[in-house]
């Protein structure tokens, strides 16, 4: 304080009173540079720190610590004004997060539809091909067996057309025909039965064809036995 201006008994209070003005033109200063909205305790300290140090060596004193609580507003109107500023940007900010979650609850929601709606339909999709070859197998099995009823009856057509020719041919041989076989193993198989063949039904040519074929037997074993006599 002897080099930078003499002593007296009110210098420190001066120096200091000095250094206090210099420090809020300092603030004033920054504090006009900047928005309110982004004026920050640590950037301003950071700021003053090396500026206020300087000017307290030039004036005889020296600074221990520069510390800066907040940054308010002189004017309470203005602090009621940002504090409802601050409020509606946090509403705000609220308001954007609530509809972004909303937002992706909802586009997560549609994603789960759609892929529920995609595995439905190809479940559907494999339902119908399987049931369309089943179909294919049932009808594949079904013509196959009309085939073979169709070859069984033409086979037995046959079969008949060609024993009716034989019986045309041979007459005798309606002797060794399944249904007389049968007709006598049974009357051996009774004691004292007696085989009755009616050969009168409802079926009159087949009948005729049977009465016919016994009488052509019949009159060529006459034959037989005569030329042997």
């Amino acid at each position: 304080l002897v080099r930078a201006g003499g002593w007296s008994s009110d210098v420190v209070v001066h120096a200091t009173r000095e250094l206090e003005r210099r420090t809020h033109a300092l603030i004033r200063e920054f504090v006009e540079q900047k928005d309110i909205d982004v004026l920050d305790p640590e950037i301003l300290k950071k700021q003053l720190t090396k500026q206020v140090s300087e000017m307290a060596l030039l004036l005889g004193l020296e600074l221990d610590i520069l510390h800066i609580q907040s940054i308010e507003p002189l004017d309470k109107r203005i602090t009621e004004a940002m504090q409802r500023r601050e409020a509606d940007r946090i509403l705000e900010e609220t308001e954007k997060a609530s509809q972004q979650a909303r937002v992706t609850a909802e586009i997560a929601r549609i994603k789960a539809d759609t892929e529920i709606a995609d595995r439905e339909h190809s479940l559907r999709l494999k339902k119908l091909e399987l049931l369309e070859k089943e179909q294919a197998r049932e009808a594949a099995l079904a013509e196959a067996r009309v085939r073979e009823e169709q070859k069984r009856r033409l086979m037995q057509i046959e079969t008949e057309s060609r024993e009716m020719e034989l019986l045309k041919s041979h007459p005798e041989m309606i002797l060794l025909s399944p249904q007389l076989a049968q007709l006598a193993e049974s009357s051996q198989q009774l004691r004292n039965a007696r085989t009755v063949v009616n050969l009168q039904g409802n079926d009159g040519s087949a009948v005729g064809f049977i009465q016919e074929l016994l009488q052509d037997v019949l009159k060529r074993l006459q034959k037989s036995e005569t030329k042997e006599s």
